[in-house]
C-alpha cells in the first residue's frame, strides 16, 4: 500500500492552470481597413500544454497549461487592435478562399516556474510566433 502513495509523491499530479492572456493596447492610428481571418486549427486550438517547472523545486508537478485556448484569445485581442476585422477561421482553405490575408500564431517556447514556496506561477520564457499569408499566397 505505502508504494502507490509514495509513486503519486513522486510523480505528482496533474493541475490545471488557468490561464488569462493580458493584451496591452496597441498605439496605431487607425485599424487596416481589411478583414483578416486568424487561423488556428481545432487541434491547435484545444492543445493544452503538459510540463514541468524549471525550478528543481517545483519539479515534482507536472501542470497543464491550456494553451491553444490562450494563443486564440491573446490572437483575437491583438489583431483586433490592428484589422477592421477578424474572423477565426479553422481551415486553410477557409482562410484562402474567404479573406484577403489569414494570420497563423503558433507558440514556439514556454517555460515557467512553481515551488513549494511560492503560491503563484511565473512565466520565466514565452514566445510566439506569427505567420501571415497574403491572398495571393
Amino acid at each position: 500500500m505505502l508504494l502507490p502513495v509514495l509513486a503519486l509523491t513522486i510523480t505528482g499530479c496533474a493541475h490545471t492552470v488557468p490561464m488569462i492572456p493580458k493584451v496591452e493596447r496597441i498605439d496605431v492610428p487607425r485599424k487596416f481597413p481589411i478583414a483578416a481571418a486568424l487561423f488556428i486549427t481545432p487541434e491547435a486550438r484545444n492543445a493544452i500544454l503538459r510540463k514541468r517547472p524549471s525550478t528543481l523545486e517545483g519539479w515534482a508537478y507536472v501542470h497543464e497549461f491550456p494553451m491553444g485556448q490562450a494563443l486564440e484569445d491573446a490572437s483575437l485581442s491583438t489583431f483586433s487592435q490592428l484589422f477592421q476585422q477578424v474572423t477565426v477561421v479553422r481551415s486553410a482553405e477557409e482562410a484562402e478562399k474567404s479573406y484577403r490575408l489569414y494570420i497563423e500564431p503558433s507558440v514556439e517556447a514556454f517555460s515557467y516556474y512553481h515551488g513549494v514556496r511560492w503560491p503563484f506561477y511565473g512565466v520565466t520564457y514565452s514566445k510566439a510566433t506569427v505567420r501571415i499569408v497574403l491572398g495571393s499566397g
